[in-house]
């Protein structure tokens, strides 16, 4: 399904019935977070992903959680292209069918998402996680130079010496810069 007609329309994966994946340690949020601040093995696991977990209630191997992060990235990305999600964007003022596309197909691609209630895992996937892809894709561009890869571009300006960057597009060629006290070149 293509994005951006999903984003008009909902399309979310089935809610799986607890009843058939009796192993799963952390079928709510709730359960997830009480084992984090109560047990010894919850206090010592990762904040970010200790609630990935297979079907038999086993933490998911590394290799796997890396390749939900990088279908979390795709999916990030798409939402730039389009428009969607931009330098500005938060997880919080993401909008509301931007969020759910994220779930929707973070989930339909990473099924071990989907063992839980209301797609939790997925909320909480982009919750932990979407804060370091907007450094890496948005904030942490040093130029305006776009790689192989058609990442996003966000256009970095030169500061001269003792100046405080300005955001913002660059008109005409020039570079915009706020001098102290002296406005803008």
């Amino acid at each position: 399904m293509d994005i951006t007609s999903s984003l008009l329309k909902r399309n979310p994966p089935p809610q799986l019935d607890r009843a058939n994946y009796f192993k799963v340690r952390f079928w709510t949020e709730t359960e997830w977070k009480t084992w984090q601040a109560t047990t010894a093995e919850g206090q010592q696991s990762s904040q970010y992903m200790s609630f990935l977990e297979d079907d038999d209630g086993k933490p998911l191997p590394s290799k796997q959680i890396g390749d939900i992060l990088q279908t979390a990235r795709d999916l990030w990305h798409k939402l730039c292209k389009r428009k969607f999600i931009d330098l500005d964007t938060t997880w919080t003022s993401m909008s509301a069918s931007a969020k759910w596309n994220f779930r929707d197909e973070v989930t339909r691609a990473c099924p071990e998402l989907n063992l839980g209630e209301d797609l939790w895992k997925s909320d909480m996937l982009g919750k932990k996680n979407y804060g370091s892809f907007k450094q890496t894709w948005f904030t942490n561009r040093a130029d305006d130079k776009v790689s192989g890869s058609g990442k996003c571009k966000v256009k970095k300006e030169s500061v001269k010496s003792g100046s405080t960057p300005v955001r913002g597009p660059v008109k005409s060629g020039r570079k915009r810069t706020k001098d102290k006290g002296r406005g803008l070149d």
